[in-house]
């Protein structure tokens, strides 16, 4: 795969990998079973329609697209199987703090037929944001996750630094 810049994801080598999860932090898992969320909040398994309405909405404000897409907490994929279908970004990584929401995750984008080497799968905790490269993602995104963050405005401190400034 080529990249505008140097490999976007060449910063992951330097932790551990498990399962096929990037371990950018310690694992924590959902405060209620995680297998039982989507039927919880009745969220259709295959909904592409989110994650693509984002990617529609960016192009049409001449988004850039030529960094790595980041989600921040995941979950079981609401966001995620629609961003990934698009396939706007060289990479998308799908964070989470919860190895079993990104199981969930994984298992949602290998049915959908939508799992590749461009997707990359990371437990990572909001509040650690700051092991991520300055300057790196076109998008850091992320959907009903804000209240899990302790610190929001250290969050979007670190946040603002990982994403790439536009020349605009």
């Amino acid at each position: 795969m080529f990249f505008p810049f140097p490999n976007p994801v060449g910063f992951l080598k330097g932790f551990p990998i498990t399962d096929g999860m990037v371990y950018l932090s310690e694992p924590r898992f959902f405060a209620h079973k995680e297998t039982e969320y989507d039927s919880q909040y009745n969220n259709d398994p295959g909904n592409l329609s989110v994650g693509k309405g984002l990617v529609s909405l960016l192009r049409r404000c001449q988004a850039d697209f030529h960094g790595p897409a980041l989600e921040i907490g995941c979950g079981t994929g609401l966001l995620s199987l629609g961003l990934v279908a698009e396939k706007a970004y060289p990479v998308t990584i799908l964070s989470e703090p919860s190895p079993d929401f990104l199981r969930i995750t994984r298992k949602k984008m290998q049915l959908a037929g939508l799992d590749s080497p461009t997707v990359r799968y990371a437990i990572l905790r909001a509040e650690e944001l700051e092991r991520l490269p300055a300057d790196m993602f076109s998008l850091i995104v992320l959907r009903s996750t804000l209240h899990h963050v302790l610190d929001a405005k250290k969050f979007m401190h670190a946040a603002a630094r990982a994403r790439r400034r536009s020349e605009l």
